[in-house]
């Protein structure tokens, strides 16, 4: 069963989509931000080609043009956060919210929708800024949807090119105890091992795969508490040993490993990382240290983090989109049957 769509048609409004939420009430005066835009974007706009629901067509017009507007006059960067009355607070700047953009745009590209070619346009303003010298976790969003948007569009492929020698330098040390190729584990992890296995898969570059695999697999093998995961959480990681001390752990870590996951068994086809989106999916229905959900199936809402004795349930964007991204990763490589949570959450069952 997949999750429900009433509370991602809650969040976006007639501008885009509200960043936070008290509980499943959406919070106006936090505002909307181009992170949460980009990272919506493909998901509703493939809800929009599953359902034929003209709900997700207006909603991917309104996100677009929210994005079109933080990118005018950006010369290749972006504004980022806007408020409820739709005034910019910040000027064009280089940060992840331009990554998350062009990997939005990228999946819409690839899926061929409707908005296929404006998102093409888009990419065109936003893609020939792409730089090595862009942070980390920015570069690796962005070479996800280059990577997305050269199955449409071979032209992106120059614009990914341009960034591989910094891919190619994200190599673990082949140290056990930390084999990560920064000294700290942040955020959105499993993104750096994703963009490194599908932008080796786009060229033909068994080098960034072995070395996106190996990372994954590090990382995989940190977060596995027996049968569930247990992400580094909010304070970060330094010390594989100190996992269960870093804190709250957020939902798009779940998302993102799942996605690792499925790009690693599209290149592989590894039956182990089946089961790793098995468990991540599971994570958000109670299958996590606490044995708490992380997300209400009718509604689709994802709760905002697991804390040290229980969930935070406020229900916003980031949070919510993580769900429905990993659900997505869940049903893209599951033999689905219906079994039953101990939770009593109706959950889809992976066999490999």
């Amino acid at each position: 069963m997949r999750p429900g769509t009433s509370h991602l048609r809650l969040l976006c409004d007639d501008t885009a989509v509200l960043q936070h939420a008290h509980h499943n009430v959406p919070r106006t005066e936090d505002g909307y931000c181009v992170d949460d835009a980009g990272r919506l974007l493909p998901i509703i706009d493939r809800l929009g080609s599953e359902t034929g629901d003209e709900h997700w067509y207006v909603a991917v017009g309104r996100m677009l043009a929210f994005l079109r507007t933080a990118a005018a006059d950006g010369g290749g960067r972006m504004r980022n956060f806007m408020t409820w009355e739709r005034h910019w607070k910040d000027e064009p700047y280089v940060g992840d919210h331009i990554g998350r953009a062009i990997w939005g745009l990228g999946e819409v590209m690839a899926a061929n929708g409707p908005f296929a070619e404006q998102a093409c346009e888009l990419m065109d303003t936003l893609a020939p800024a792409v730089a090595p010298d862009w942070p980390t976790r920015t570069i690796a969003y962005a070479a996800l949807g280059l990577v997305a948007a050269s199955s449409a569009d071979p032209a992106r492929g120059e614009d990914l090119e341009r960034i591989v020698p910094v891919l190619r330098q994200w190599k673990a040390p082949d140290d056990p105890a930390w084999d990560w190729f920064e000294d700290r584990l942040t955020y959105d992890n499993a993104r750096v091992p994703e963009a490194l296995i599908r932008a080796g898969h786009c060229l033909d570059d068994d080098g960034l795969i072995r070395d996106g695999s190996a990372m994954l697999q590090w990382l995989e093998a940190l977060c596995r508490q027996g049968g569930h995961y247990r992400f580094p959480g909010c304070r970060g990681l330094t010390d594989a040993k100190a996992v269960n001390w870093s804190g709250d752990e957020q939902p798009l870590e779940a998302s993102a490993i799942a996605d690792a996951h499925a790009a690693w068994h599209e290149v592989s086809g590894d039956p182990g990382s089946v089961a790793a989106i098995e468990r991540a999916w599971g994570w958000f229905l109670g299958e996590n240290r606490l044995g708490e959900p992380l997300v209400d199936i009718e509604s689709g809402a994802g709760f905002d983090g697991l804390g040290t004795r229980s969930v935070n349930r406020n229900r916003g964007a980031e949070s919510t989109i993580a769900v429905h991204r990993c659900a997505m990763a869940y049903a893209s490589v599951a033999s689905l049957t219906t079994t039953r949570t101990r939770n009593g959450v109706t959950r889809i069952s992976v066999h490999a």
